[in-house]
């Protein structure tokens, strides 16, 4: 007689920095998990204590793994994951999250970000708000406004053109793909450049603040400008950037490699600005960095 083992239910951990949106995807993927393990396995059923459970056990950034060993009890005895659900929300979302999230996605604008993180930034933003109730909840129209209007000026206009009478009926997908297109195509003719700033270059621009809101939404970081939807992403803030050797962005100093820097960098602004090259001591040079009074970039 054959037996049919029973699907093993795998849910993702709770490690990355706690942000609005990190905690928001996190408790969708359980919650994906649950519905998933249930549809193969349509005669069974998932206990609410023991997808709470099996949640608080995938809680594994330092804070919420104290949290979770702190109340589990508490915890294991609510009656729904949507209780659950609530209780993290209103430990790890700071108080007006709500309206700081939806701040987020007005300030957000393209400026000399790469179209793919400017799209990515009013997607995370946008993602963050469904979860805020419906007063807060961004529409298909008012998404494609945004993503439209605040754009590069240059590429507004342009798809302004393309788009023509049938913009009502052109789907957020299609508009997206038909601005990422034209944005390449302006770029191989030489309109713009995508170029991010070169640690090589004397002239560095400064994030403005909604390029900062932008990126911070994104859970991308300062220094080389990337986000996780950027190709060959790995998690990092700027004091810990890997750099992008092909936009000639070094890594972040670290005592490892602090001996061939030959320039000091300032991230009082969380950006890499290029000040004079200095003879200091290595120690020196690590406790000024070290020591930055600089905003920190943790997401």
């Amino acid at each position: 007689m054959t037996t049919t083992s029973t699907p093993r239910l795998d849910l993702p951990s709770l490690s990355d920095p706690l942000t609005a949106s990190s905690v928001k995807a996190w408790l969708e993927r359980c919650e994906d998990a649950f519905e998933a393990w249930s549809m193969m396995n349509p005669e069974k059923e998932l206990k609410p204590a023991l997808k709470i459970l099996l949640a608080g056990l995938k809680m594994e950034a330092l804070e919420a793994s104290q949290w979770w060993g702190e109340n589990r009890d508490t915890l294991k005895a609510l009656t729904t994951f949507s209780e659950f659900s609530t209780k993290i929300k209103e430990r790890f979302l700071p108080s007006g999250w709500k309206m700081d999230a939806l701040a987020v996605f007005y300030a957000v604008r393209q400026h000399n970000l790469p179209f793919t993180d400017f799209v990515a930034a009013l997607q995370s933003a946008r993602g963050i708000l469904s979860a805020a109730g419906l007063g807060y909840k961004i529409s298909d129209p008012t998404f494609k406004h945004h993503l439209l209007f605040f754009c590069h000026p240059l590429l507004s206009l342009r798809v302004r053109t393309l788009v023509g009478n049938t913009y009502d009926s052109t789907k957020i997908d299609s508009l997206i793909n038909l601005m990422a297109s034209t944005w390449a195509s302006m770029i191989a003719e030489g309109i713009t450049s995508q170029e991010p700033t070169s640690l090589s270059k004397s002239s560095h621009t400064t994030l403005s603040t909604s390029e900062r809101n932008a990126l911070r939404a994104a859970g991308g970081c300062f220094r080389c400008r990337k986000t996780p939807a950027s190709p060959g992403w790995v998690a990092h803030t700027s004091k810990t950037c890997p750099g992008d050797p092909s936009q000639g962005i070094t890594p972040a100093p670290t005592s490892a490699v602090v001996s061939a820097v030959s320039h000091k960098y300032d991230d009082s602004d969380d950006d890499v600005v290029p000040i004079k090259t200095i003879a200091a001591n290595l120690g020196q040079l690590v406790r000024s960095y070290e020591t930055s009074d600089g905003e920190d970039d943790s997401f």
